[in-house]
């Protein structure tokens, strides 16, 4: 999921567990092999375009991430779906819709992305009777890559300057052309949608040296008018783009880019509440080899005393700053918020065969996380500029950012006044490493555990044309990694255990007019990676089980009956790589996998839906509550 960024003096090629890389300009290569766990990785490449996502080449412990690069005269090792294969297929519930006849606005119809260029396209609203308000507005995204090679890549679309899809692409084989669709209520964008502007798709391929898949898109708005039935959204009033506009484009946060994804704004003065959707996704651009910062596989990274060690003394590539990562939220520099990251793993993430045909969590459509800002609001309506920023704690390389503010006025009046009455939040979490690595004769084993703690406690009081309200947030944000390793110090046995979880408990409290309303959320991401390379009678075998999941429980209490959901998304996959001698991929085999994605609210509203397949196919589905 990075571009690849040539630096001359580098050599232009890598062999990867039989997987062979171009890394530098087109048609230069080699055959050197790299063993398993090994510094003799290269790095390449210089950037194409401005603001183009990167691609770059692995470092040797990519081998154990990414086992499906494969360019130019190595092509017989690319990945190789069964004849009998799905297309990419998720369990995702669908984004709800009202019973009536939408008016659909086309972005883009069958665009091709082969290079680093941004695509525009004029955006025009929908004419009567949809002309707005609406009940709600929905983004249907339909893509296809063409058979061939080609990496995973990150795609975006932006309607002017604002972000209204994020996420990566499937990748194709030589026989197979993955086509999948994707769905988004961006109900909650609506403001952009009102007038005419120009829109713009990104999604950075490459077709050089031995690269063959091109990947194709076509995208619509469907947009349901309010009615008697289908009252009108609740929606902002107005939305402002923490990216580049225009054109949009993510923002790339870390040490060797941008330090933060920042947004410099004069509001209006009666600014209500305020909310930021947050995007963070891990990428790497090898700047800094051979200890990589790699924040796409960041929760496998170690402390920097342990990677540092294993490589200059074992001659092991490994990334460092443990493997916790964390988003910190400022407004005009004063701690504002935590933005948890996800561990998303792209469809080339450790073993391509893993995602055949179901990939992991938000894989291909990422969901943004929701940050609270409404204890602000009096400090926002000050018609003073203000500036908020997004940084990312830990990070060593880089990570793919973009957020939308989210603002809702006060319709009573043309200005509030407040203040932020406290503020408890620290401005980066606790954090406490512990290691009980043993080097021995031949191997390092032992344990490594991170942990971290971070605690958001703010009250803010602004006065409206309803009255003085107080809104109160209280958060605590929990993290542990715990990694178990066994590694030898010639690469060629690498076991590395991860279990892994977030927790954020949410308690947003709100008193007006002498009533009080209490918002409970939780947020949990538990994640689990087991990886096992080893020798074999015949070669080396590699072993990888992966669990994610993502549960969210809310309720709302004291206005009216109690208001409550809770979503569970799980996807369990497992598979195993055969290898000759050489290192040369031989085989994939005992591939199994399973997604269930479950929904329940207090309206009745229920949904529940579980994806089994085996072997790479899809052998059962079930629905029901």
């Amino acid at each position: 999921m990075v571009r690849r960024t040539p630096r001359p003096a580098l050599r232009a090629v890598a062999v990867c567990l039989g997987v062979s890389l171009f890394l530098a300009g087109c048609g230069a290569h080699n055959s050197n092999t790299i063993v398993p766990g090994t510094a003799q990785s290269v790095a390449g490449g210089a950037s194409t375009a401005a603001g183009a996502q990167k691609r770059s080449v692995p470092w040797a412990a990519d081998m154990r991430h990414r086992t499906d690069k494969v360019l130019g005269q190595f092509a017989s090792h690319a990945l190789r779906m069964p004849a009998s294969s799905n297309e990419p297929v998720t369990a995702d519930m669908p984004v709800s819709r009202p019973h009536e006849t939408p008016c659909i606005v086309t972005l883009f119809s069958n665009y091709s992305f082969e290079d680093y260029n941004n695509h525009t396209f004029p955006y025009t609203p929908p004419a009567s009777p949809c002309a707005g308000p609406w009940n709600k507005v929905v983004l249907d995204v339909n893509l296809n890559v063409s058979a061939g090679i080609q990496y995973d890549r990150t795609g975006s679309i932006w309607v002017g300057g604002t972000n209204v899809w994020f996420g990566t692409t499937a990748e194709p084989s030589p026989s197979q052309s993955p086509t999948w669709h994707v769905e988004r209520d961006v109900t909650d964008l609506a403001p952009i949608f009102t007038s005419a502007s120009t829109g713009n798709v990104f999604i950075g391929n490459n077709m050089c040296c031995g690269l063959t898949g091109i990947i194709y898109g076509t995208a619509q708005l469907e947009f349901y008018p309010a009615t008697s039935q289908y009252p009108a959204a609740d929606t902002p009033d107005l939305v402002y783009s923490l990216a580049n506009p225009p054109p949009g484009n993510n923002t790339f946060v870390g040490p060797y880019e941008s330090p933060a994804l920042t947004g410099t704004f004069t509001f209006p003065q009666n600014v209500e509440r305020a909310y930021l959707d947050v995007y963070l996704q891990g990428q790497s651009s090898f700047d800094n080899y051979p200890l990589q910062g790699y924040d796409e596989f960041w929760y496998a990274c170690l402390p920097n005393d342990l990677a540092q060690k294993m490589v200059g003394t074992y001659n092991l590539a490994q990334c460092e700053g443990t493997g916790f990562r964390e988003g910190e939220v400022a407004i005009d520099g004063q701690p504002a918020g935590v933005a948890p990251i996800y561990p998303w793993i792209f469809t080339g993430g450790w073993d391509p065969y893993l995602w055949i045909p179901v990939p992991g969590v938000e894989t291909l459509n990422f969901n943004p996380y929701r940050v609270d800002l409404t204890p602000f609001a009096g400090l926002l309506d000050n018609g003073m500029q203000h500036t908020v920023s997004i940084t990312v704690f830990n990070d060593q390389d880089y990570f793919s950012s973009n957020a939308e503010l989210l603002l809702y006025e006060d319709h009573g009046q043309s200005v509030d006044t407040g203040y932020l009455k406290a503020n408890g939040t620290t401005p980066t979490p606790s954090q406490h490493v512990t290691e009980g690595v043993t080097f021995g004769s031949s191997a390092l084993t032992g344990p490594v555990k991170v942990f971290g703690f971070h605690t958001v406690s703010l009250d803010g009081i602004l006065n409206t044309s309803k009255g003085t309200i107080e809104t109160q947030v209280q958060q605590h944000i929990s993290f542990s990694n715990a990694q178990q390793l066994n590694v030898a110090y010639n690469g060629l046995t690498w076991q590395q255990n991860i279990t892994q979880k977030t927790q954020v408990d949410s308690q947003t409290t709100t008193i007006a007019h002498g009533s009080r309303t209490t918002a409970v959320a939780q947020v949990v991401y538990p994640f689990t990676l087991d990886y096992y390379f080893f020798p074999t009678s015949s070669g080396y075998q590699q072993n990888t089980t992966v669990e994610q999941q993502k549960e969210i429980r809310t309720a709302t209490i004291g206005k009216g009956p109690l208001d409550w959901s809770t979503t569970s998304n799980t996807v369990n996959a497992t598979d195993q790589l055969l290898f000759d001698s050489s290192f040369n991929l031989v085989g994939a085999q005992n591939g199994s996998s399973n997604q269930h994605y479950k929904y329940s609210d207090n309206t009745g509203r229920c949904y529940n839906k579980k994806i089994i397949t085996a072997n790479y196919v899809v052998v059962g589905t079930f629905n029901g509550c």
